[in-house]
This record gives structure tokens, sequence and C-alpha cells, in this order.
């Protein structure tokens, strides 16, 4: 299977230039035509756009799937991940990243479907701190079910050593 797989921690659609606007990022994401789409930071608490969330507007103008992976929930609505794909969502786990007092995190692990091949496709935004991001790369390794014909994770690592945690996640079991 041939698919074409973007990641972007896209800051609540908030560009360099501090201006607030999903239908740009929606605009750079349709110029990268990709078939799976990973997304960190959408932010549901911002004033809709075009009368739309941002993930819903995403999905919408780029003819997608969109599946909501919100890891923060407070009086002013969800900020989390999303994946947006062309392939069929057969189906859709929230995984449990959050570790002692630290930001709220989680992965969506979603199992698609295309031609009969079977990926299963892990969306996150792992913590901060070097121990935080070691043990939640060890919580998604553990989550991964096999049954697909490949895994793939669609992350911002916040990670300046990534040869280290990936180390973690795709380290065969002992």
């Amino acid at each position: 299977m041939h698919c074409r797989l973007v990641t972007w921690n896209i800051h609540s659609c908030v560009g360099t230039d501090g201006a607030y606007d999903p239908g740009r990022t929606a605009e750079v994401l349709r110029g990268l035509d990709a078939d799976i789409i990973g997304l960190q930071e959408v932010d549901w608490r911002t004033p809709p756009f075009d009368g739309m969330d941002q993930l819903t507007l995403m999905a919408q103008r780029l003819a997608m799937t969109p599946v909501a992976g919100p890891n923060l929930r407070d009086h002013r609505g969800e900020y989390g991940n999303g994946l947006l794909t062309r392939l069929e969502v057969r189906e859709v786990r929230r995984v449990h990243l959050a570790h002692d007092a630290s930001e709220p995190r989680g992965a969506i692990d979603a199992l698609l479907t295309r031609d009969g091949h079977r990926l299963r496709v892990l969306v996150t935004h792992l913590g901060l701190r070097r121990r935080e991001r070691r043990l939640q790369a060890q919580a998604i390794r553990a989550a991964v079910e096999r049954g697909a014909d490949a895994v793939v994770l669609l992350a911002d690592l916040n990670e300046w050593m990534p040869g280290l945690l990936v180390g973690d996640i795709l380290a065969p079991e002992p």
C-alpha cells in the first residue's frame, strides 16, 4: 500500500506571523496532498472559523475523515490531537499517556484500511521532560496491537535526540 503521510504541530492554527487562520493551515495541507495527516495542538477552544472548529474545517476542505483526540478539557473546551484520513477508518482507540502532574497527553490509535491492507496509525504529542517522553514511548509500544500490515507513528516527539526515543518505541520485545 502506498500512502503519503504528514505530521504537523499546527500550534492552534496560529502562524509565525501571529495570525489565527485555520483556512491557511488547511490550504498548506492541501498542497501536501497527503492520504493521512496527524495533527498536534488542535484547539477546539478557539472561536469557530467559517462556523466550524479547526479539525472539522480541515476535514471538510480536504475531503477527509476526521478523528478527534482531545487530551485537555477545561471550561473553554478541548485541545489535543487530530487525525485526517482518506483511508477507511475501521477502529479507533484512545491511549492515555499522562504522567504524574504533567500536562494531559494521549494518542489516537486508529486502524485504517485500503485495498485489503491494514495500517495502524498513532497520532500523539509527547511531553517536555525526557523521563516523561520515555515512559510515554514505552506506553505507546505496549498499547500497539498487532494484526496490521504496518504501524506508523505521526508525532511531535519533543525530542532533540530522536534516536534515543525511537529505540524505546521500536525495540523488539525482550
